[in-house]
């Protein structure tokens, strides 16, 4: 359970522990944000999908407990969630250029809209499904990534890399 694990990452880890809203509506959704801030003060992020309804929950909370809005996909929902008091914004790359055509191009345009708004929120971009998206995810304004272990281990690799070490290796 979510009350046993958060406790355990805020003391394995450094960074923030992100824990995404189950609850179906808004009273639910705000206590349970609340409880599980306070299993980690200082760490806990709130992951709260993008909708209007969640916005009000965004900035109900934001003032004392850091959230992240989640599921964005247009860069005016990216700039309703700056106003709320997000403190990121989480668009899915590869879902969004899947559905959408041009994933870049959103986490792009967050990345301005966050700087236009004057506000600290950051770009966190999600789904990433290869190190060629990890990086133009990067070029494109992302401040964070979050992404799957194979990914993260892949991002040093390069068959072209590969191919010289060999040629190196037979050369002597």
């Amino acid at each position: 359970p979510a009350e046993e694990v958060i406790p355990e990452l805020c003391r394995i880890s450094r960074g923030p522990v992100f824990y995404q809203l189950t609850a179906t509506d808004h009273e639910a959704r705000k206590a349970e944000a609340r409880k599980m801030h306070a299993l980690g003060p200082e760490r806990v992020v709130l992951k709260i999908p993008a909708t209007s309804a969640n916005m009000r929950l965004v900035a109900e909370l934001s003032p004392g407990i850091p959230c992240a809005v989640t599921a964005i996909y247009a860069a005016h929902q990216g700039w309703v969630a700056c106003e709320a008091g997000a403190g990121y914004l989480i668009p899915y790359l590869n879902r969004a250029t899947r559905l959408q055509g041009d994933g870049l191009a959103l986490v792009s345009a967050l990345a301005d809209i966050a700087e236009e708004a004057g506000t600290a929120a950051e770009v966190l971009v999600a789904s990433i499904k290869t190190p060629t998206e990890a990086a133009q995810a990067v070029l494109a304004g992302a401040r964070h990534l979050t992404m799957p272990l194979d990914i993260i281990l892949a991002l040093g690799d390069h068959p072209l890399s590969d191919a010289a070490i060999a040629e190196f290796n037979r050369a002597g």
